[in-house]
C-alpha cells in the first residue's frame, strides 16, 4: 500500500552574537509525500514549545521540504499540529462508496487502518451509513465541505507501524522519563496492536530531552491520509502515476436514443441506458441539460436498484449541469451487458428541438464520467447519442414558431417541411398590403430562418405568410415594435 507520510527532522543550529553567548536554536525541516515520488503541497505545520512558548510555523512548498526554526534549544514538551484542509474531493469518487458500503455489509470489509480513517468521513469514531451520506453529498455537489472535519488527517506511523527497533533505540538513552517512549502516552505499538478507532491524532504532544540528539530521527513520521479517498487516488497519488483505470478505454455508456422532433411545450421521457459494458459495482458522470432546450420536470427509476433521487445532484441546475451517481445498497453488481435503463428523465422542451446532442451531453468538468467492474476497476463512461431523423410529418409545411414576439429588430422562425424546397416568405399589414418578402431555400425537417431589417416596419399587428414550391401555406400573426 502507498503511505503518505511526513517527517520531522530535527537538528541544531548555533548562532554568534558579539555581546551573548553562544545560543542554541531547534531547526526543524520535513516532506509530506505519498509513495516514494511526489511532494503533497499546503499542509500547514506548526511546532510549539510548550515550556516557553515559542513557536515556529511553515507551510510545505509544492516541490521541496518546509523549514520551522525555534529560538530556543529543545528540553522538554512540544506540540507538532500538521494541517490540510482544502480540495474536499480530491480523490473521492462513487468506488470509495463502494468500499464502505461492502465494509458495512461485511462483504469486504476494509482492512487497513488508513483506509478506516478515511472511511470515517465524520471522525466519530465508526463507519456506518452515514460516512457514505455524508460522502455523496460532497460527490453530488450538495455539500461543499463537510462541517467540523478537515479534509486531511495526520497521525503518527508509530500508531500503524512495526516500531520494535524505535522503542528498543529509545529504551537505551539514559535520563528518559517515560522509560520505552518519548510519548506522553501509554500504548502497545505497532500495526498486530492497532484496532480502529484507536488512532492518535495530531495535534500531538511529547517530551523531548536534549540528551536526545542521537536518536533515529527518521522514526518522527506522520501518515497523511486524505479524508473519504479510501482506495488512496486523490491528485498528489495521481502525480505519481500510481492511480489505476486513468488510460482504460471509454465505452459508450451511457446511451441516450431519440427519434425525430421535440415540439415546444412537449413533455417527453427520455430513458438514459447502457448496454455492453457487463457488471459494475457502481458508477458516475456528469451531465449538461441545455437551460435553454429543456425543463427537467423529474427523474425516474429505470432497471437498477436501491435508485433514489438522492442519487442526482441538481445545485446547478439553473447552469444546466446534473450530476449522478450509483451503487447498491446491498453491495451487488448490476448486469450492463444487454441494454438497461439506467433512469429516465422526464423533460419539457422551451422551444422545437431535433438534434438532442446540441442539449444533452457528458459534463467531465462537473463529474468524471466513470464505472467500476467487479475487480473495483475503473474505466471511463462516454455517452452517446443514437438521434435518427424520422420525423412524423403533420403536414407538408408546418410553421412551428417565430420569435421573438413582439419583434423590433430580426425574428427567427422555426419550419417543418417534409422535403426540401424554396420557400417565399410575406409580410402583411392589418389591411392585406403586402410590406416585405424574402426568398429561402428549406431543407427537409427543422429549419431556422431569420429575417432581418425588422425595424422597417410599421408598430403593430403584422402577418407572416410561408408559400412552399408546391404551394403549401402557413401562416402566423406577430407585433411589430421600434
Amino acid at each position: 500500500m502507498k503511505k503518505t507520510f511526513i517527517a520531522l527532522l530535527f537538528s541544531s543550529f548555533f548562532i554568534t552574537n558579539a555581546l551573548l553567548a553562544q545560543i542554541d536554536a531547534a531547526g526543524f525541516a520535513g516532506f509530506i509525500q505519498p509513495g516514494d515520488d511526489a511532494l503533497v503541497p499546503g499542509a500547514d505545520v506548526t511546532i510549539e514549545q510548550l515550556f516557553t512558548g515559542d513557536v515556529c510555523n511553515s507551510v510545505t512548498p509544492p516541490d521541496d521540504l518546509y523549514h520551522c526554526i525555534l529560538p530556543q534549544n529543545i528540553d522538554g514538551p512540544l506540540r507538532v499540529t500538521i494541517t490540510k484542509n482544502e480540495n474536499w474531493l480530491d480523490g473521492v469518487t462513487t468506488l470509495d462508496l463502494v468500499f464502505i458500503q461492502k465494509h458495512i455489509l461485511f462483504i469486504d470489509p476494509i482492512t487497513s487502518g488508513e483506509s478506516q480513517i478515511a472511511a470515517d468521513a465524520d471522525n466519530s469514531g465508526s463507519i456506518s451509513t452515514f460516512d457514505i451520506l455524508l460522502l455523496q453529498k460532497l460527490i453530488l455537489n450538495q455539500e461543499s465541505a463537510l462541517t467540523d472535519v478537515p479534509s486531511w488527517r495526520f497521525l503518527p506511523t508509530w500508531t500503524v507501524l512495526n516500531v520494535t527497533g524505535f522503542q528498543s533505540h529509545w529504551g537505551n538513552i539514559p535520563g528518559d522519563p517515560y522509560g520505552t517512549t518519548p510519548f506522553n502516552f501509554d500504548a502497545d505499538f505497532g500495526l498486530s496492536n492497532f484496532e480502529y478507532p484507536f488512532y492518535l491524532d495530531v495535534p500531538l504532544e511529547f517530551y523531548w530531552l536534549a540528551t536526545n540528539d542521537q536518536f533515529d530521527l527518521g522514526n518522527f513520521s506522520f501518515n497523511a491520509i486524505k479524508v473519504g479517498d479510501v482506495n488512496f487516488t486523490n491528485q498528489q497519488l495521481a502525480l505519481t502515476g500510481g492511480v489505476e483505470g486513468q488510460d482504460r478505454q471509454a465505452k459508450n455508456a451511457p446511451s441516450i436514443t431519440w427519434n425525430g422532433l421535440i415540439k415546444k411545450g412537449e413533455e417527453v421521457t427520455i430513458p438514459v441506458k447502457a448496454s455492453g459494458v457487463g457488471e459494475i459495482l457502481g458508477y458516475q458522470f456528469g451531465m449538461w441539460l441545455s437551460p435553454e432546450d429543456f425543463e427537467l420536470v423529474d427523474i425516474t427509476q429505470g432497471d437498477l436498484p436501491s435508485f433514489t433521487k438522492d442519487n442526482f445532484g441538481l445545485t446547478e441546475l439553473k447552469e444546466g449541469k446534473i450530476r449522478t451517481l450509483w451503487f447498491d445498497t446491498e453491495g451487488q453488481a448490476a448486469d450492463l451487458s444487454d441494454e438497461t435503463v439506467l433512469f429516465n428523465l422526464k423533460l419539457k422542451a422551451k422551444r422545437n428541438i431535433v438534434d438532442l446532442s446540441e442539449a444533452i451531453k457528458l459534463d467531465a468538468e462537473s463529474m468524471k464520467g466513470e464505472y467500476y467492474d467487479t475487480n473495483k476497476e475503473i474505466s471511463p463512461f462516454a455517452l452517446e447519442l443514437d438521434v435518427q431523423q424520422t420525423v412524423a410529418f403533420e403536414r407538408n409545411l408546418e410553421l412551428l414558431d417565430h420569435y421573438p414576439n413582439p419583434v423590433d429588430h430580426q425574428m427567427t422562425l422555426e419550419l417543418l417541411l417534409d422535403n426540401d424546397s424554396d420557400l417565399e416568405i410575406q409580410i402583411f399589414d392589418v389591411y392585406g398590403k403586402q410590406i416585405k418578402s424574402y426568398t429561402q431555400s428549406g431543407a427537409k425537417g427543422l429549419n431556422k430562418i431569420v429575417l432581418e431589417d425588422m425595424d422597417e416596419l410599421s408598430n403593430g399587428t403584422h402577418f407572416l405568410r410561408v408559400i412552399d414550391a408546391e404551394g403549401h401555406i402557413a401562416v402566423k400573426q406577430f407585433v411589430a415594435i421600434k
